[in-house]
This record gives C-alpha cells, structure tokens and sequence, in this order.
C-alpha cells in the first residue's frame, strides 16, 4: 500500500472513529493485543505483552485499529539497536479496562506530549521522516478512545521512550 492510500485510509478512519459508538458489543482487548502483536512485524524490537482480561464493549474493528496502532507506533518510535516495546491490558480502579505501551526511544520533553495526539504531528527529532507514517497514529487512537467513552494519556518514560495509557469502560456484561 503506497503513501497516498495509508493517508486516505488513516483519514477515513479518523473521521469514522471519531464519531460516538452506537453498536456495541463485548471485547476482551487481551484477545486483540494476543492478536495484533502475533501479526506485527518488530523488526528489531523485542516485544513484550502481559495481556490480563480487559473486558470492555464496542467496536471490534475500531478497537482493533486501537491497539494496532499503539504497538506500530510503539515499533516504529523506537532506537535502532536493543529497543523493546511492552503492551499490557488490565482492569483498572474505577471500573474501567487499561492498555498500555511503552517503549524505548527518543527522550520526549513534556511539553512535546501533547502534539503527538494531533493529526500529522511526528515526533522526529531523533530520525529522517518515515515514508510509512502518516502521523495519524495517536490521533486515531485518542479518536477511538473517546468514541468508545474513554480517554488516553501519554507520559515521557526516564532514559527514552513513551508509556501510552488508553482507558476505557469496562463490560458489565459477559460474551
């Protein structure tokens, strides 16, 4: 797929995400990151996963593209010798589910955070633009996000790298 079709279709998506989702239905996001981790190429980044039951309601495309994007974006945003990304799922406090990424990289001032979630903001201090990136990653995650009635956080990780925390409902109910 050339450059112009992941722009148009990270851009359908972006408009299709950030709308509020209406059918639901049940998700257990351990089954999507089991999933999308067992299909990502790392290259040469080590992966790391600890997916715990995270039942949630939804998408189950959108929330795929979720976590597809967090661990391409975990992969992509990494150095180039020795990197490691971890993706987690969880139920957290407050009755809500967790996924989380974190990875080595480029050290992230604080202040540099907030842009990462805009549409075509990258981060490329630390590396020649990457023909493969859009810079709609972190924008659609937030999009599908909040479509679903959650949120997501990012913080700089000591020595290097990003911790993205996506949180969302969790299902009351079972499959």
């Amino acid at each position: 797929m050339g450059q112009d079709e992941r722009l148009i279709d990270g851009l359908l998506l972006l408009a299709r995400s950030e709308r509020e989702v209406t059918e639901r239905s049940f998700v257990d996001l351990a089954d999507i990151i089991e999933h999308v981790v067992a299909q990502a190429t790392p290259g040469t980044v080590t992966i790391h996963t600890d997916p715990r039951p995270a039942p949630t309601t939804g998408n189950p495309v959108l929330l795929e593209r979720l976590v597809q994007n967090l661990v391409e974006n975990a992969i992509r945003h990494n150095i180039p010798q020795d990197g490691w990304a971890t993706i987690t799922s969880d139920t957290g406090p407050n009755g809500s589910v967790v996924i989380q990424a974190s990875n080595t990289g480029p050290v992230i001032p604080p202040y540099d955070i907030p842009t990462l979630f805009e549409p075509f903001s990258r981060y490329a201090a630390h590396r020649p633009a990457d023909p493969q990136s859009t810079g709609l990653g972190l924008s659609i995650v937030r999009a599908v996000a909040r479509a679903h009635d959650g949120d997501v956080q990012a913080e700089s990780r000591d020595g290097g790298g990003l911790i993205v925390t996506v949180t969302l409902p969790a299902s009351d109910t079972a499959p």
